[in-house]
């Protein structure tokens, strides 16, 4: 039975070595793959990388094709609107001067008219004078009538008591 021991435990240790063997090749399989990984993940990092600088250098052309043209247009857009400044700057002046035109007009219609209203005025003011004149004419013949009448009637009254 020692024997048969024996032999099973020869056995297992011939399977534990076989298992080690095959272990360390599994292990250095590993190694290799991991090796292997690693030099593919630095590659693809290396890849991206230059993948992305070019990206960015045609990024960089086209951002500045495009500033190019944002500066065109931008140099458009002002000589645009410094001709539109221009033409509305003409239009301003013209407006101005119809305006200047018309207002100038318009002084010598009213200075017209109030020359005329003075004209009304001053003839307003003699027909009040010669109204004034007349009302106190009237007046002076009014007060000789009463003074009269008044001469007369105290003079009657006066008669009257003394008789």
């Amino acid at each position: 039975m020692d024997e048969a021991l024996e032999e099973r435990v020869a056995k297992v240790e011939g399977i534990l070595d076989q298992m080690d063997k095959r272990l360390g090749g599994v292990e250095s399989e590993l190694k290799e793959l991991r090796n292997e990984m690693t030099l593919e993940i630095r590659g693809l990092r290396q890849e991206m990388k230059g993948e992305i600088a070019g990206l960015r250098e045609e990024m960089k052309g086209d951002i500045g094709e495009l500033r190019g043209e944002i500066g065109g247009l931008r140099e458009e857009m002002k000589s645009d609107i410094g001709g539109l400044g221009q033409e509305m700057k003409g239009e301003i002046g013209g407006l101005r001067e119809e305006m200047k035109s018309d207002i100038g007009g318009l002084r010598q219609e009213m200075k017209g008219e109030i020359a005329g209203l003075r004209e009304e005025m001053k003839g307003m003011r003699e027909d009040f004078r010669r109204m004034d004149d007349r009302f106190y004419s009237f007046m002076k013949w009014i007060i000789a009538a009463l003074i009269g009448s008044w001469a007369t009637l105290m003079a009657a009254i006066i008669a009257s008591t003394l008789k």
